[in-house]
C-alpha cells in the first residue's frame, strides 16, 4: 500500500508485542471468568470465543487469536472462531498468499471467505448461519483490533457524516475523531459478555473527545474498563515509518459477576 492511501484510511501496523500484550490481558479475564461462572467451560467445543477484528489489515489480532491460546477450532469443522473484515482491497487480496488461509483455514478458500469480508467495519456484515456458532456475522464474544485513525479535521465528508451518525450526539458529534465511532459502533452491538481490546490513538483521552465520547460508552451503553495502558508512541512498522501515539483499552459491559478488575500498566514486556 503506498503512503498516501495509508494515511487516507488511517492504518498503522500493530507491533506483535501490543497485539500479545492485549491477549495475555484478555486471556486474564477469560480465564477468571471461567473459574467464577465456568462460562468457557460449559460451551461446546470448550474454551473457544469468536473474536472479530472489524479492521483486521493481514490479521495478526486474529492469528494471535489462536496462537495464544484465547481460542481454537472446531473440532468437527476444523474452522477457527476468528473473523476479519477490511476495506482495503490490496489487503483483501493478499489474504489468500499470507498465513491467513494457509495456516489458519488450512487453504480452504471457501471457509476463509465465510469469515473474512471486504467491506467498511462500520457496517454491519451479511447474514450468515452457521452450524457451529451462534449468532452467524452479527454476534461475537470478543472484539479486538486497531481500528484507523483520522482527527475530526482531518476526516472526509464522509466519514465525518458517518461518525455523526453513529454517535447520534447532534452537531458535536462531526468533531469526534474517526476512532470514536468504532468504539461506539463496537458498544452498539455488545451483549452482556463480549470483551473488547482495542489499540487507539491517545486523542480519545485529551480534550474534548472525553466530554463527548465517554459518556456515550460508560452511560449509554454501560462499558467498563478492564485494562489499560499509558499512552506511548510507536513507529509505523510501514515503509513510511509514521509515527503516532496511541493508548490500550480492554472494555466489557458492567458484569454481574463481579469482573470489574482494573489493571493499569505503564510498560509492555
Amino acid at each position: 500500500m503506498n503512503n498516501q492511501k495509508q494515511k487516507d484510511l488511517g492504518i498503522f501496523y500493530t507491533p506483535k508485542i501490543i497485539v500479545d500484550f492485549i491477549f495475555q490481558m484478555l486471556l486474564v479475564m477469560k480465564n477468571k471468568e471461567d473459574k467464577e461462572t465456568k462460562r468457557w467451560q460449559s460451551r461446546k467445543p470448550q474454551h473457544y470465543p469468536s473474536v472479530i477484528d472489524p479492521a483486521c489489515g493481514e490479521g495478526i489480532f486474529l492469528k494471535t487469536a489462536v496462537t495464544s491460546g484465547f481460542t481454537g477450532y472446531h473440532p468437527r469443522q476444523k474452522t477457527p472462531y476468528i473473523f476479519g473484515t477490511d476495506l482495503d482491497g490490496q489487503v483483501v487480496k493478499s489474504w489468500e498468499k499470507i498465513s491467513i488461509l494457509h495456516d489458519l483455514f488450512k487453504n480452504n478458500k471457501k471457509k476463509m471467505l465465510d469469515h473474512f469480508h471486504e467491506q467498511d467495519g462500520l457496517l454491519e456484515l451479511p447474514e450468515k448461519v452457521f452450524t457451529y456458532k451462534r449468532g452467524g456475522l452479527r454476534e461475537f464474544d470478543t472484539v479486538v483490533g486497531n481500528p484507523p485513525y483520522g482527527g475530526s479535521k482531518t476526516q472526509t465528508d464522509q466519514q465525518r457524516e458517518q461518525i455523526k451518525r453513529i454517535a447520534n450526539i447532534g452537531k458535536t458529534g462531526g468533531t469526534l475523531d474517526y476512532v470514536c465511532g468504532w468504539l461506539i459502533k463496537t458498544a452498539q452491538y455488545m451483549d452482556q459478555t463480549t470483551l473488547i481490546g482495542y489499540v487507539t490513538t491517545n486523542s480519545i483521552t485529551q480534550g474534548e473527545q472525553v466530554g463527548q465520547l465517554w459518556p456515550i460508552l460508560l452511560e449509554k451503553y454501560h462499558l467498563t474498563i478492564n485494562f489499560a495502558h499509558r499512552q506511548f508512541k510507536w513507529e509505523s512498522e510501514s515503509r513510511g515509518k509514521a509515527h503516532v501515539i496511541v493508548i490500550v483499552l480492554g472494555l466489557s459491559k458492567n458484569y454481574k459477576n463481579n469482573l470489574q478488575n482494573f489493571y493499569f500498566f505503564t510498560t509492555i514486556n
